[in-house]
């Protein structure tokens, strides 16, 4: 609310400057209300002069709804504030010649609407006599007038509102008053409203010394105020005048000897020299006396204690909103009674240094070789089947790696046995399978007897021997003793048909039809559909693989060869191409790659390896790999062992060539809680929260001030942990505080902060002859510049 009004004041102010803007460049009040009603008769000037209306009814408004208020002091105070500062601008403008015509304008807009007055100032001494001389000064014009021989002392431009009076001589007390300015009345002159001309006037009769001990009242204590947050003690102001609110008295003694009606009120009277309603706070104790003259026995006395503003000092780690270090810093810094002291952050007086564990090394880098393997005498079947088979090969007595087989094509057209070879050589041969598909009766023969059984026997023959016998058929001959030109397979003939297909691990070179009865000279032959089903190396190479080499079909009479395909999933054998550097303690490391199990390939991550001495085949057993590994105390990785060498676990085949993944350090840093323990001793205790993991060092933990020379010293914590001469690796054991070390502070301001009063005017009551106490405390105040703590 308070802001939206003075908003609104400088809007106001704003129209008045641009609403006369047509004013003349010469101008006196007199001038001002003959020009006005002169300009009545024009339209411009009854524009000019509504316009005028316009902006003092709009100010008229304001001051009273400001009027309204119950704070109303304040808020004339920010109007004054506001009128003072743009009576300034104003003064400025005036002493500049170029600006001298908008300079008068904005003059004239004010008094148009009221807003400056005249004030004239009668000064007398106690017996109504005129001091010449004397120095008065009103706050809204910034330089002192001097009396005349009349003690007269005229202000013109005095904005309304409240003003500070002052007066000063060495023939009286200086005194002190607070006078508040009404608005000037306005007039209305045709369709015009001018301002009526109207100076005020107060005449003072002001005392030029103490009046007798007999009728004053004493009032003393102590002002104590917290400029140095970093102690425990409170300051006290220096320079600082506490005085009383003499009015009730100064009215009762004709001190004001006329007021004009225009002035509102004279109130918060006080002299300002001499003890009389004054007491100066003394800097080193805060002690402060005054003596209140009284009209009565006893009185009710307003104590006005000033706005302070001085620097403080005080820890900080924060300004502007960024963290900074901490430091001791000086920062203006207001106490006002009648405001709410800032809260105090605290500002920890030292730093807990916690040294942090292991970081992981970088380097280190193992290398895989597929184990070799030689081939033996083998067989598979069924190589038919989705997954094909699966062959595991060995060197000595270490397997090696698996092979899996798939025909991918079964190749068509066989009438024989088809060869297997490796590149140019044979080693084997292909296992076919099928069944008869027809007969074709190529000759009848002859005297077979009418309707008379044939029987019709299916062989393999391999170098002309028949080697198997597929079962037979039995037919009938014509009447003329020939075979049928057409001979039929049906259900139940012979054991080669395609319900009964043979599986062929022979070697063969034809498929032929044995005629059987009484005639002669028939010829049947046999149509067959073979394919290749599986092989067999029977003439193994002597060699090693590490991937086993391709096989290919050859002959057999096929028109379409069969095609095989082969895969090899290998074992590793392991062993360290670079050591690495920075590895103070010794991670985990696990191999990784992708493994098949029957048909099935995944995902393999495992730290399991198996121990090979170079001196035999013959496994040690399976360990973990950081079994194998150790520290080479230089920050690398080695073989524990150069007699030893490592290989992927048994069993286990890879697809591709596998990796190791080494884990990250499980490095948490050790917490502690440290906090003083006596705050008069400064000592310290102390704790472990959490024990931290994976550290290459004692652990330690120091406590230094944050800041230099402030903070303590002494304090001494040993850690007895545990060292493992295989990993690298520092346990938590045992730990002790040697030294709880003093001085140290928790934190470095102090923890207050203090008042609010509800005013910086305190209410006592005093007797003639007595004294009074009264103590004030200003507290921590309100920082001017945007500081702070850890909090």
């Amino acid at each position: 609310m308070k802001t939206n009004k003075i908003n609104l004041i400088i809007c106001l102010l704003l129209a008045m400057v641009m609403g006369v803007s047509a004013c003349s460049d010469e101008f006196d009040e007199s001038e001002f209300i003959k020009e006005q009603a002169d300009l009545a008769e024009s339209k411009a000037a009854k524009d000019h002069e509504r316009a005028l209306a316009v902006i003092q009814a709009q100010l008229d408004a304001t001051l009273a709804a400001i009027t309204a208020q119950a704070n109303v002091d304040t808020e004339l105070a920010q109007l004054q504030a506001l009128l003072n500062k743009e009576l300034e601008m104003l003064r400025e403008s005036l002493s500049q010649k170029e600006d001298s015509l908008s300079a008068a304008n904005y003059l004239a807009a004010y008094r148009a609407a009221g807003l400056f007055t005249e004030f004239k100032v009668l000064v007398n001494n106690r017996d109504g006599e005129p001091l010449a001389d004397a120095e008065v000064r009103v706050s809204s014009i910034p330089d002192a007038v001097t009396t005349g021989a009349d003690g007269s002392a005229v202000f013109t431009d005095v904005v309304v509102g409240n003003n500070t009076l002052t007066v000063s001589s060495d023939a009286i007390l200086d005194f002190r008053a607070n006078v508040l300015f009404n608005r000037l009345n306005l007039l209305s002159i045709g369709t015009s409203t001018i301002v009526e001309p109207a100076t005020a006037l107060l005449a003072l009769n002001l005392f030029a010394d103490m009046t007798s001990s007999d009728e004053v009242g004493t009032i003393s204590g102590t002002v104590t105020i917290e400029t140095d947050l970093t102690n425990d003690t409170p300051e006290f102001p220096a320079g600082a005048v506490v005085s009383a609110d003499l009015s009730n008295y100064l009215i009762t003694n004709d001190v004001i000897a006329f007021q004009d009606p225009i002035l509102g009120a004279v109130n918060g009277m006080a002299l300002t020299e001499g003890n009389l309603g004054v007491g100066e706070i003394d800097p080193t104790t805060g002690n402060y006396e005054l003596k209140v003259p009284l009209a009565g026995n006893s009185s009710s006395v307003n104590l006005i204690f000033p706005e302070i503003t001085t620097d403080q000092t005080l820890a900080i780690s924060e300004r502007d909103g960024n963290d900074i270090p901490a430091e001791i810093a000086t920062v203006p810094t207001r106490f006002n009674l009648n405001v709410l002291a800032e809260e105090v952050d605290d500002v920890i007086g030292f730093e807990v240094s916690v040294n942090e564990p292991a970081t992981l090394g970088s380097g280190f880098e193992m290398a895989f070789t597929p184990m070799a393997f030689d081939i033996n005498n083998f067989s598979r079947t069924n190589l038919t089947d989705i997954n094909g088979q699966t062959s595991i090969f060995s060197n000595g007595f270490t397997n090696a790696a698996q092979v899996r087989f798939k025909l991918t094509s079964t190749g068509a057209g066989y009438t024989s046995t088809p060869s297997l070879r490796i590149g140019s050589n044979t080693v084997g041969y292909g296992y076919l399978e099928g069944y008869l598909t027809s007969l074709n009766v190529e000759e009848d023969g002859s005297a077979y007897g009418n309707e008379q059984n044939v029987m019709l026997t299916a062989y393999a023959y391999f170098g002309g021997n028949q080697v198997i016998n597929f079962g037979s058929k039995n037919i009938t001959s014509q009447a003329d003793g020939t075979l049928p030109e057409t001979i039929l397979i049906e259900e139940g003939d012979f054991n080669f048909t395609k319900n009964t297909r043979q599986i062929i691990t022979q070697k063969i070179d034809s498929i032929g039809i044995v005629v059987t009865g009484v005639g002669a000279d028939a010829v049947v032959r046999p149509n067959v559909n073979l394919s290749v089903y599986g092989f067999t190396i029977d003439n193994a190479p002597d060699a090693s693989y590490t991937t086993f080499p391709s096989l290919t079909f050859v002959g057999g009479g096929a028109t379409t060869q069969a095609v095989l395909e082969i895969t090899t999933y290998n074992r590793y054998d392991m062993n360290i191409s670079n050591s690495g550097t920075g590895y103070t303690i010794e991670p985990s490391i696990e191999i990784t790659g992708s493994s098949v199990s029957g048909s099935q390939v995944s995902l393999y991550q495992s730290n399991q390896v198996e121990y090979y001495s170079k001196s035999s085949q013959f496994p040690i057993g399976p360990v973990t790999l950081n079994s194998f590994i150790e520290r080479d105390g230089a920050g690398g990785l080695t073989s524990q062992n150069d007699g030893f060498r490592a290989a992927t676990d048994a069993g286990i085949y890879f697809e591709s060539t596998p990796s190791i993944r080494i884990n990250d350090l499980n490095a948490v840093q050790m917490v502690v809680n440290v906090a003083v323990n006596d705050p008069e001793e400064g000592d310290l205790t102390a704790f472990v929260l959490n024990t931290g993991d994976d550290y290459d060092a004692n652990r330690t933990v120091t406590v230094t001030p944050r800041i230099a020379g402030v903070g303590g010293s002494g304090f001494q914590w040993i850690f007895n942990d545990t060292f493992n001469n295989s990993t690298g690796e520092y346990s938590f054991n045992s730990n002790e505080i040697v030294n709880n070390g003093a001085g140290y502070k928790q934190n470095l301001n102090i923890d207050k902060k203090n008042p609010n009063t509800g005013s910086n005017i305190i209410n006592v009551t005093i007797r003639r002859g007595e004294t009074t106490n009264q103590n004030v405390d200003y507290g921590t105040g309100v920082r001017l510049e945007n500081v702070g703590g850890d909090n």
